[in-house]
This record gives C-alpha cells, sequence and structure tokens, in this order.
C-alpha cells in the first residue's frame, strides 16, 4: 500500500506539468525548467529567468525540463555559444562541438520512458539554434531539424 501511495503522488506531480509545482523524477528530485527566450535571429535557453529578461530578449515560456544530476539512461544537455557571436545552443557534447561551452543545464533520457514521453528536436538556421519539443515548430520557421537530444517531460 505504501507504494501505491508513492506511485500516485509521482503520478500527480507529472499531472503538475503545466503548473510552477516543481515535477518530481524518478530519484524524487525535481524537473528544472530551462526558459526560453528570443530576440530577433536569436533564440536564448537558461535555466535563470532574470538571465534572459536583463539580456533585453522577450520571454517565450518554458521550452523544456532537465534534471538536476544524472541517472541511468540520461545524457547531459550543455549551453553553447559560438564565439563572437549570439548563436547559443544546446549539446550533449562536453566541448559544445568545438564552440565555447557556457555550463550544463542538466540531464535528459535517452530513450522514451514513462518518466520522459515528449522529444527535444535541435533546429538551426543562419545563426540561430533552438531546441523545442515541438519538431513542426522548426518547419514553420523554416530552420532546419538537426535531430533528436533526447527526452524530457
Amino acid at each position: 500500500m505504501r507504494s501505491l501511495g508513492k506511485s500516485l503522488l509521482m503520478m500527480a506531480s507529472l499531472v503538475l506539468l503545466g503548473s510552477n509545482v516543481a515535477m518530481a523524477s524518478p530519484n524524487g528530485s525535481p524537473w528544472m525548467p530551462v526558459f526560453r527566450f528570443y530576440t530577433p535571429g536569436h533564440h536564448f535557453q537558461t535555466l535563470d529567468y532574470n538571465e534572459g529578461v536583463h539580456a533585453g530578449f522577450a520571454y517565450e515560456g518554458i521550452s523544456f525540463y532537465v534534471l538536476p544530476q544524472a541517472l541511468p539512461g540520461t545524457v547531459p544537455l550543455y549551453r553553447c555559444i559560438v564565439p563572437n557571436s549570439m548563436d547559443h545552443f544546446v549539446s550533449a557534447d562536453s566541448n559544445c562541438e568545438n564552440q565555447r561551452t557556457e555550463g550544463l543545464y542538466g540531464y535528459v533520457f535517452q530513450q522514451m520512458n514513462w518518466w520522459a514521453q515528449t522529444g527535444l528536436y535541435r533546429c538551426h538556421l543562419n545563426g540561430d539554434h533552438l531546441t523545442t519539443s515541438n519538431a513542426n515548430e522548426c518547419y514553420a520557421a523554416h530552420l532546419q531539424v538537426e535531430g533528436l537530444q533526447g527526452f524530457a517531460p
């Protein structure tokens, strides 16, 4: 009965996905939101809402969620920038694909599972990268879909 209660609590936390309440992950730690901002020609994604606001970007919402620590089956996602540009991007490569690493966002699952059923797609065009849970958004903006980066709630 005790494990049933814990399961119901975990399921309830997933139902709260759209709210500001932290969602529990498989090990009980909260998923952290990655906030999405935009200025003409450039998307910017950050763990710190205030960073985007203070940089003068327009807030577009929560882009996706990451775990604060690695779990079995997860991969890290790094915040990267092309030097001497405003082109920030998300990468699973700790070397940021030979660009500059700005830090670790967190971890997402490599495969879809009960905890993470939303694919994260990376798109790009002319110095603008975007990681989104909706590949159709990339097509509508005439961005090239580069691939799937993992799964989050």
